[in-house]
């Protein structure tokens, strides 16, 4: 029978540069703890992109001052296709008190063909990005 192995935790605090131990507490831990055997079936890790987190909510855009014009205060400055405003992505723009929001859908849609509710992006491409607003 093996003897269980005898250890000390120590507990210390430091306050203006002096460090006083607080406490000992001894610890046995007997071998059986200590396990040699490989674990089996372990769950892989998997990490959520920048892209599928930004589409899974609301994304506020308060800083957003109108909807056309270009630029960074504008939706259709925004770099909509992005990994910041991936398709799919719902954004969050208010006027005064009004709210509403926004989906980023991926289809190409020409300036002739808006209509009501209907926002090309400045960086939308017919091959590159097919992507436009569409009010929800």
């Amino acid at each position: 029978m093996q003897r269980p192995a005898p250890f000390t935790l120590q507990i210390r605090t430091t306050t203006a540069g002096v460090t006083e131990t607080r406490g000992l507490i001894a610890l046995q831990i007997a071998a059986p703890v200590f396990s040699s055997a490989t674990p089996t079936d372990l769950t892989p890790t998997t990490y959520v992109t920048t892209p599928a987190a930004r589409s899974g909510y609301v994304i506020n855009l308060s800083g957003v001052t109108s909807l056309t014009g270009g630029g960074a205060t504008t939706l259709d400055g925004q770099d909509a296709g992005s990994a910041s405003f991936p398709v799919g992505s719902i954004v969050l723009t208010s006027d005064g008190n009004i709210a509403r929001q926004w989906r980023l859908l991926g289809t190409y849609i020409a300036a002739t063909d808006l209509a009501l509710g209907k926002i090309k992006p400045t960086n939308s491409d017919a091959t590159l990005n097919p992507v436009y607003w569409q009010l929800i």
